[in-house]
C-alpha cells in the first residue's frame, strides 16, 4: 500500500498540487511491534531458562545439551506449523513463548538420571541407555498430560476458538518436538566420549581420520570447559547468592514438611480458608472477552446539538484541530466531520451533528498515552454544548467497558431517568466520559394552520403548502442542455429570505388575486419541536 501511495503521488503530483496523501490509520505498525516484541521476550525467556540450568547444573556441557533443545524444539515447530497453515501471529508465537519454559523440562529429567548413572560408574553408552529407557515412561505421560490440557482448544468452536487454536497447536507441536528430542537426541549427545586409540586402531586408515575429528572434538571439548570455569568465575557472587536462597529454602522446607504432617487439620483449614477466600475474590474480577489494547492512537467522537448545521460543525472541528495540533506528543490528528464510527475512517453513524478525530502519538510519547488524553480532555471541557466520548481501536466488540441499559416506552421519562443517571456516575471515582445515549429526535419546525382564517383568505392548507414548498426547496421550471449534459434549472426564495424561522413566519402565502399581502404567520403558528 506504501509503494503504491508513493507512485500514486508521483504519477498524479500535478493533479495533487500542494495536497499531500498521508496514511491515518496503520495497523501493519502495531501487528509488527506485537510479533516482534513476542518474539523477543520468547528469546529472552529462553536465555533466562538456560542461565537457571547452569545455576543448578554447575556444568556447561550439560546445559549446553539440554539448551539445544530449544531452538531444535522451535525449528520443528516452525516446520510442523508450516505443514498445517498455521501463521505466524501473536497468538501462536504467544504459544511458542509459553511453551519455551516446558521444553527443558523433559531433557532434565532425562539428562540428570543419565549423570547419575555416569556418577555410579557405568560407561558413557549404557548410562545413556539404561537411564533414558528407565524415566522414558514418566516423561512421555507428563508431556501427554500437558497436551491434552491444550489439544481439547482446538476444537472449540466460534471465536475462542479462532483466538485460541493457533496457540493450542503451537503449544502442543513444541511440547512434541521436545519430547522427542529429550528421548533421542539428548540421550546421544550425552553418550559422546573420546578414549584414545587402540595398536591396531592406529594403524587403520580410517581411524586415524577418526583421531583427527577426535582431536578437533577435544579441542572443543576443552574450550567448553575453560567457558565454563570462568563463567563460574565471574558468576561467583551470584552463585553465592543463589546458593544462599537455595540454602535457606532447602533448610526450611523439611520443618515446614514435617509441621503440615503433624497439624494436619490446621493445614487443611488454613488451605479451604485461602481457597474460599481467593473464589470470593474471583466474584469481583471483571469479564471481557479482549480488552481495550493500547497502540498510541486513540478516537474522540464528537457531537453537538442536534440540528447543528454541518457548516458550523466543520468550523468547530476545524478549531479543534488546530488545538489538539499544538499539545505535546500528537503526530497526527485526522478528522471526519458529519459521520462517527468505532474505528478511524470506517463510519456507522452519519448526522450533521457528529464528528470524530482520530489522534496517534508520537512514538516516545506512546507510554504517556493517559497524560494525552488528559490535555485532550481539557480542551474539548472548554467547548460550549459538546458531548464526547474517547475510544481506542478495539477488536472483536465495539462496546465500552461498562453500560447501564435503561429500558420503557416514555422518551421523556427515558432521557429523565438516564440524565440522573450519567450524573451520578460521574461522581463515582474511575469513571470517565460518562455519556446518555438517549437522545431526542431532531429538531423539526410544525406549521399549525388556523383553518377559519386560510377559509377566509380564500385559499386552501394544500395550496399555501405548495407555496411554501416552491420558497422553500424550489420548482425545476426548465433544463439547460449542454452537449449530452441535462441540467435542472430550480427557481426559489433567495437565501436571505429562509435563513431563519422567523423567516418563514414572513412568507408570503396569500393568493395572487389577494389585494393586501398576507404572512403565513397570520394564518398558523410556527413552531420548533423535536420529532
Amino acid at each position: 500500500v506504501k509503494q503504491r501511495l508513493e507512485s500514486f503521488s508521483e504519477r498524479y503530483a500535478d493533479l495533487l498540487g500542494d495536497a499531500e496523501v498521508d496514511l491515518v490509520v496503520d495497523q501493519a505498525v502495531f501487528i509488527e511491534q506485537s510479533v516482534s516484541e513476542v518474539l523477543s521476550t520468547a528469546l529472552i525467556g529462553g536465555v533466562l531458562a538456560i542461565i537457571v540450568l547452569f545455576l543448578f547444573l554447575r556444568d556447561l556441557k550439560s546445559t549446553v545439551i539440554i539448551g539445544l533443545s530449544i531452538p531444535i524444539s522451535v525449528v520443528a515447530t516452525f516446520f510442523l506449523m508450516y505443514s498445517t497453515d498455521v501463521s505466524l501471529n501473536i497468538m501462536s508465537l504467544g504459544g511458542l513463548a509459553l511453551g519455551i519454559g516446558m521444553l527443558v523440562d523433559s531433557s532434565i529429567v532425562v539428562l540428570e538420571n543419565v549423570q547419575r548413572y555416569r556418577d555410579d560408574g557405568v560407561d558413557t553408552l549404557g548410562a545413556a541407555r539404561r537411564g533414558t529407557s528407565e524415566v522414558a515412561q514418566a516423561v512421555i505421560a507428563a508431556t501427554m498430560t500437558t497436551i491434552c490440557v491444550f489439544v481439547p482448544i482446538v476444537f472449540v468452536e466460534g471465536v475462542a476458538g479462532q483466538l485460541f487454536r493457533d496457540q493450542a497447536l503451537t503449544v502442543t507441536y513444541s511440547l512434541v518436538a521436545a519430547l522427542f528430542v529429550a528421548l533421542m537426541l539428548l540421550p546421544m549427545l550425552s553418550s559422546i566420549a573420546l578414549r584414545p586409540l587402540s595398536r591396531e586402531e592406529e594403524g587403520d586408515p580410517a581411524a586415524r581420520r577418526v583421531r583427527y575429528l577426535a582431536g578437533v572434538l577435544a579441542w572443543v571439548a576443552r574450550l567448553f570447559a575453560l567457558i565454563g570455569r570462568l563463567l563460574l568465575v565471574v558468576l561467583t557472587p551470584a552463585l553465592w547468592l543463589f546458593d544462599r536462597l537455595y540454602g535457606v529454602t532447602a533448610e526450611a522446607y523439611p520443618r515446614l514438611l514435617r509441621w503440615s504432617l503433624g497439624h494436619r487439620l490446621v493445614t487443611l483449614a488454613v488451605f479451604i480458608l485461602l481457597g474460599a477466600g481467593v473464589l470470593l475474590q474471583a466474584r469481583s474480577l471483571g469479564v471481557e472477552l479482549i480488552p481495550e489494547m493500547s497502540q498510541g492512537e486513540f478516537l474522540v467522537d464528537l457531537e453537538w446539538p442536534a440540528g447543528t448545521p454541518l457548516e458550523a460543525t466543520a468550523t468547530q472541528v476545524a478549531h479543534i484541530d488546530e488545538q489538539l495540533r499544538n499539545l505535546a506528543g500528537i503526530q497526527t490528528a485526522f478528522s471526519l466531520v458529519g459521520a462517527s464510527g468505532e474505528t478511524g475512517g470506517y463510519a456507522d453513524e452519519k448526522k450533521e451533528n457528529l464528528a470524530q478525530v482520530f489522534i496517534r502519538l508520537r512514538q516516545e510519547e506512546r507510554q504517556a498515552e493517559e497524560s494525552v488524553m488528559s490535555s485532550v480532555r481539557q480542551v474539548l471541557a472548554q467547548i460550549p454544548d459538546l458531548d464526547y466520548k474517547f475510544s481506542r481501536p478495539s477488536y472483536f466488540s465495539f462496546r465500552t467497558p461498562i453500560e447501564v441499559e435503561v429500558t420503557g416506552y416514555s422518551l421523556q421519562t427515558l432521557q429523565d431517568l438516564s440524565t440522573r443517571v450519567a450524573d451520578q456516575m460521574r461522581r463515582m471515582p474511575g469513571l470517565v466520559d460518562v455519556r446518555s445515549s438517549a437522545e431526542g429526535g431532531q429538531p423539526e419546525i410544525q406549521v399549525i394552520f388556523d383553518r377559519q382564517r386560510v377559509a377566509e383568505l380564500g385559499t386552501t392548507i394544500q395550496a399555501i403548502g405548495d407555496v411554501l414548498r416552491n420558497k422553500l426547496q424550489g420548482e425545476v421550471s426548465t433544463e439547460l442542455i449542454r452537449q449530452d449534459r441535462r441540467i435542472d434549472v430550480r427557481v426559489r426564495a433567495v437565501e436571505d429570505e429562509r435563513e431563519s424561522v422567523a423567516d418563514l413566519r414572513r412568507m408570503i402565502i396569500s393568493p395572487v388575486s389577494y389585494p393586501v399581502p398576507i404572512p403565513l404567520e397570520a394564518v398558523a403558528d410556527v413552531i420548533v419541536v423535536e420529532g
